[in-house]
């Protein structure tokens, strides 16, 4: 049954009142510069040094050539020539969420008919998830889209479409490329034949060759990114750990991004409740997003909406193969979870197999396996309108406790507004100035903000691999030297040897300790320790080197240090010269 227009218009007009500040308040944050996401710090910044012909980092280059797929990094370098990087990272998930939704939107339709349409499109504008992760402009901004479209691919058993979403996938975020091609071999190898739609006629040399093309121009676009990785060292894994305290417990990394992993159902659990929860809630009497049983509520919504698509898909087995197709998702994401484990590190992190499945999976399935379920069932016989009344009572149900009206602040997590002329500053510097301060404060920003190199900077202080780690280790342990040296010569080291023309120094962490992952909590300690009662040379000069403060924030000109050091050598001589000459 198809919507009346009346209706129609009833349904988008709601959803424009329910959702429409949100995307309102996103608006506002996508054309102000000073509020971005975190990572666009890793994997946006190359390619603004890139756009201002700033000489590139190491950590610069390593981000390019390991971390920015094929396909993206294009993208990219084609768009620096008509489009600021900053603003086409602005811009690109908006486009990619409008694919999404829309696949979201059509792959309903195509299983359970309009109310299960607009019944996924609430929970999908209503989970915080996939804002949160699209935001940025990164890679992992293609996951959820893609996966989108193939479940969408499924549903309609379109192999062809599906093998070019696999390669497209691959070039521009692999992880979600191979779910893609695991769906596409169980399509086609494991699936009865009657199942498989148009597909179901290709002999078995035209579905091995489709898989081997899918694969040869896979490897073909994952390829650089693995040569290149190379170029920084082997990966390291569970057996580098002892060595590289960087990767293991008190490191670089929570426990959801290192070894070892979560157990699968707990993830699974943790992964399908995503698809349920929004922040901030719609309306707060009803809501539990403030109650200690919040995550009670939302482990049982995730267990009944898979038991619901279990069941429903059951029942629908051999009457409609539309539901087949789709639930071939679940397996594949599962699969390529256990895999990740197993072969970690070389296909990444197991969770991201399922946290960009399992939301966009249930969310197509759940209402439609619902009405399916309900229509079976005896009471519901003399009236069936009351199915379609409790099919939207559920989903608006869980919408109301755990989910939200869509937060306009998802994915932009750093706001720096008050910062603005700082970094202003900050990029009036020489092109080829080098900049050190503390990782995880303001220096983070400069290679976003102000277009200038920084020594090192937490977002990319990355421990994957060997060589790339050491250099990082070596970079910081000569910068926590510098900024708590008694004596000059180690701040004259790190312009000597690093480069380093400005030091961006925080007076108080000369009253308050900072703080840093293992192995360089140690190193800190132990150079805090030797210089007590000796006074930090920094501390006590800053103020001759200082080219401008904002706060305890002070940017020192290290070419000064050496200047002022001669002095001081000059004083003493003539000091002594004229004791010597009394």
């Amino acid at each position: 049954m198809i919507p009346s227009r009346t209706q129609l218009g009833l349904i988008i007009v709601g959803f424009f009142l329910v959702f429409g500040p949100a995307f309102g308040v996103h608006y506002d944050n996508a054309i102000n510069e000073y509020h971005f996401n975190d990572d666009a710090r890793q994997q946006i910044a190359p390619f603004v040094l890139m756009s201002q012909s700033v000489p590139p980092s190491y950590s610069s280059e390593y981000y390019v050539q390991v971390f920015s797929p094929t396909g993206f990094r294009l993208l990219y370098e084609s768009g620096i020539k008509e489009f600021d990087p900053k603003t086409l990272s602005k811009i690109q998930p908006y486009f990619l969420a409008v694919v999404m939704y829309l696949c979201i939107g059509l792959s309903a339709w195509r299983l359970g008919g309009w109310l299960s349409c607009c019944l996924s499109l609430l929970l999908a504008l209503s989970a915080d998830i996939f804002m949160a992760r699209m935001v940025g402009g990164l890679p992992r901004s293609f996951a959820f889209p893609c996966i989108a479209v193939t479940i969408l691919c499924l549903i309609e058993a379109r192999a062809v479409c599906l093998a070019l979403i696999a390669v497209l996938g691959a070039a521009f975020y692999p992880t979600a490329g191979l779910i893609s091609a695991f769906s596409l071999v169980l399509l086609l190898f494991v699936v009865p034949a009657r199942f498989r739609g148009d597909t179901k006629k290709w002999d078995l040399k035209k579905r091995i060759l489709c898989i081997l093309i899918v694969a040869v121009i896979s490897v073909a676009m994952t390829a650089p990114q693995i040569l290149s990785g190379k170029d920084y060292g082997q990966r390291i894994g569970t057996e580098q750990l002892e060595g590289f305290p960087e990767s293991g417990p008190g490191g670089r990394y929570g426990e959801a991004d290192r070894p070892p992993f979560a157990g699968l159902l707990s993830t699974v659990l943790k992964c399908s409740a995503l698809a349920f929860y929004g922040e901030p809630a719609l309306v707060d009497s009803f809501s539990l997003h403030s109650s200690k049983y919040l995550t009670n509520v939302l482990d049982f919504i995730a267990v009944f909406s898979l038991l619901v698509i279990i069941f429903g898909v059951k029942a629908e087995w051999n009457l409609n193969s539309k539901y087949s197709r789709a639930f071939i998702l679940l397996p594949v994401c599962i699969i390529g979870y256990l895999s990740a484990d197993i072969f970690y590190p070389h296909l990444f992190l197991p969770e991201r197999f399922l946290i960009y499945s399992l939301p966009v999976f249930i969310i197509v399935l759940f209402p439609a396996c619902l009405l399916s379920l309900l229509n079976r069932l005896r009471i519901f016989e003399q009236k069936k309108q009351r199915v379609s009344v409790l099919a939207v009572l559920i989903p608006v149900l869980f919408f109301f406790v755990a989910g939200g009206v869509g937060s306009g602040n998802s994915g932009y997590s750093v706001r720096v507004d008050d910062w603005q002329p700082f970094y202003e500053k900050i990029g009036q510097l020489p092109k080829q100035s080098v900049i050190a301060g503390w990782p995880g404060g303001p220096v983070e920003n400069i290679p976003y903000l102000s277009a200038r190199n920084v020594l090192v900077a937490y977002e990319t202080h990355q421990a994957f691999h060997t060589k790339y780690a050491l250099e990082m280790r070596r970079r910081m342990d000569a910068l926590i030297d510098a900024y708590f040296a008694t004596d000059e010569s180690p701040v004259i080291a790190l312009r000597k040897q690093f480069g380093v023309d400005f030091l961006l120094l925080d007076l108080r962490h000369y009253k308050e300790k900072p703080y840093y992952f293992r192995p360089f909590d140690t190193t800190l300690d132990r150079v805090i320790q030797q210089a007590q009662g000796r006074g930090f040379y920094l501390e006590k000069n800053y103020q001759s080197l200082t080219l401008f403060q904002m706060g305890p924030l002070v940017l020192l000109d290290l070419s000064k240090v050496e200047k002022q050091s001669l002095k001081d050598v000059v004083k003493k001589q003539a000091g002594l010269a004229g004791i010597i000459s009394r």
